[in-house]
C-alpha cells in the first residue's frame, strides 16, 4: 500500500519559529497567539515572516520591498493596483521624535528615521512599534532596504542590518549591525541607492561629492576609486538600466558603469537643475531644470538622449511617474501628464503639493501641504476622494505598501491608513 503524502496548509499557520499556531482569518496580518506580524504571499496566500525574500511554501519571490515612494531613487519593486477607496487613519502614532528624513518601507513593517538619532521600526498591521535601531547620529539621508536588509547612513557611516534575520520574536530585542562601513571622506549627503548587490553613497570631500560602492553582504568597497564630482550642488544618484546617472545642478553629468566605476561618458544639458529630485521609471530618468522644464533622460543601446518633453507656467515643486503617466506637484496643486509628456489635466485650485505623489495603475494619490491625501482617476482632474491623514508640516513623500498607505510629518506624528 502507497502512503499518502502528508500536506501542510501553510495559509493557516504563523510563520514565526518560536509559534507556528493556528490563524483561522484568512486574511490575517498578525498571529493571535504570538503577536507576531506576518505578510502573505501573493501567489500561494501561505504566511511568512516579515521581509521575507521567498515564499516558504511554493518558493517564489516576494516583492514586499515598497521603498521608496520617494522620488528619483528607483520604483518599487511591488507593482501596485488602482486604489479605490482609503479609509482614514484610526489615530496618529506620535514616535516621541522629529522626522524629516523620508521613510521607507516594505510589506508589514514602516522604517522611520527620527531626530533622536534612532530608526523607529512600526508594523503597519497592528500600528506599533515593533524595536528601535540606536545610532550615532540622526540619519540625515533617505535609508534603503533590500532582500531583507535596512541601509542607513549615519555620519560618515553606513550601517547594515539584517531585519529578516532579526524581526523574529525571539530576537528582534537586540538589533545591531551586521556591518559598519565607514567613508574616508565626509559625512553621507545624498539618500542611499541600492540594486542586487551594492549601496551607492555619496559624501562630502570639501567642496566636491565623492560617490562610492559598497558591498551589501560585507560593506566592502567594490570600487578601485570613488567617483568624483567637482561640486557638492548635484542630485542625488540615479540607477537607470544598472547604470548610474549623476548630474550635477549646473547641469553637467556622468555616465558611470555600477559593477566597476568606470566612467563610460559625460554629456551637459546646458541648463541648471532646479532642486526637485528626479524621478526614475524604466529606463529614463525625468529632471526639472530651474525654469520648470521636464527633461527625459533614456538610456538605449544607441547611447544617452536629452529631450524636453514639457513646459509648465508655474513653478514645479515635485515629480512622481509610472510607465503611463507623470504627475506634477506645484504651488497651486496637480497636473497630470502622459508618458510622453501631453498634459490631459490640471487641477490649480489646491493646495499645494511639494512631496512626491504616488501612482498607483490608474490612480494617483497626491498628499498636499495640509495634510490631506488626495485621490485621483487619471481620467479626471477633481478628486474622487480626500481623506485627512494629519496636520503639521509635510516635509516628505508618503509611502505605499500592498494594503497601507503612510506619512509623517516634521514633529514625528505618523499616520497609517488602509486602501482597497
Amino acid at each position: 500500500m502507497t502512503a499518502s503524502p502528508l500536506a501542510f496548509d501553510f495559509s493557516c499557520h504563523c510563520p514565526h519559529v518560536a509559534c507556528g499556531d493556528m490563524i483561522s482569518a484568512p486574511q490575517s496580518r498578525v498571529c493571535p497567539v504570538c503577536g507576531g506580524d506576518l505578510i502573505r504571499c501573493p501567489s500561494c496566500r501561505a504566511t511568512n515572516r516579515l521581509l521575507s525574500a521567498h515564499c516558504r511554501a511554493c518558493g517564489k519571490h516576494i516583492a514586499s520591498e515598497s521603498w521608496p515612494a520617494h522620488a528619483g531613487i528607483k520604483n518599487a519593486e511591488a507593482l501596485f493596483s488602482a486604489i479605490q477607496s482609503i479609509d482614514p487613519p484610526r489615530q496618529l502614532m506620535r514616535l516621541g521624535a522629529s522626522a524629516t528624513v523620508q521613510m521607507v518601507a516594505a510589506d508589514g513593517v514602516l522604517v522611520v528615521p527620527l531626530g533622536d538619532s534612532s530608526i523607529s521600526l512600526v508594523s503597519e498591521s497592528s500600528r506599533r512599534e515593533i524595536t528601535r535601531l540606536d545610532l550615532p547620529e540622526p540619519v540625515a539621508s533617505t535609508a534603503a532596504i533590500r532582500s531583507g536588509r535596512l541601509f542607513a547612513a549615519s555620519g560618515k557611516n553606513i550601517f547594515a542590518f539584517d531585519l529578516a534575520r532579526h524581526l523574529d520574536l525571539a530576537s528582534r530585542a537586540e538589533i545591531g549591525p551586521a556591518w559598519i562601513f565607514e567613508s574616508e571622506r565626509g559625512p553621507v549627503i545624498q539618500p542611499l541607492l541600492a540594486d542586487a548587490e551594492r549601496v551607492y553613497l555619496s559624501a562630502r570631500d570639501g567642496h566636491r561629492t565623492m560617490i562610492e560602492a559598497v558591498s551589501q553582504k560585507s560593506g566592502a568597497r567594490m570600487w578601485a576609486a570613488p567617483v568624483v564630482l567637482e561640486t557638492l550642488q548635484a542630485a542625488p544618484p540615479l540607477l537607470v538600466k544598472n547604470l548610474l546617472v549623476i548630474i550635477a545642478h549646473s547641469g553637467d553629468g556622468l555616465v558611470v558603469e555600477s559593477e566597476s566605476g568606470r566612467v563610460l561618458g559625460k554629456f551637459s544639458l546646458g541648463r541648471r537643475l532646479s532642486h526637485v529630485t528626479p524621478y526614475v521609471t524604466g529606463a529614463r530618468a525625468l529632471i526639472v531644470d530651474a525654469d520648470n522644464n521636464v527633461y527625459e533622460i533614456a538610456l538605449s543601446e544607441k547611447g544617452l538622449t536629452v529631450n524636453l518633453i514639457y513646459t509648465h507656467a508655474a513653478r514645479i515643486l515635485t515629480i512622481a511617474a509610472s510607465e503611463e503617466f507623470i504627475a506634477i506637484g506645484h504651488l497651486s496643486g496637480l497636473t497630470l501628464l502622459n508618458s510622453r509628456g501631453n498634459a490631459m489635466w490640471s487641477n490649480d485650485m489646491l493646495e499645494s503639493i511639494s512631496v512626491a505623489p504616488i501612482i498607483a495603475a490608474n490612480t494617483i494619490l497626491a498628499l498636499d501641504d495640509a495634510g490631506t491625501g488626495l485621490l485621483f482617476e487619471a481620467i479626471r482632474s477633481n478628486p474622487s476622494s480626500r481623506v485627512k491623514l494629519l496636520g503639521g508640516e509635510i516635509l516628505t513623500p508618503p509611502v505605499m505598501t500592498h494594503s497601507s498607505l503612510a506619512a509623517v510629518n516634521a514633529a514625528g506624528e505618523l499616520a497609517i491608513a488602509e486602501w482597497r
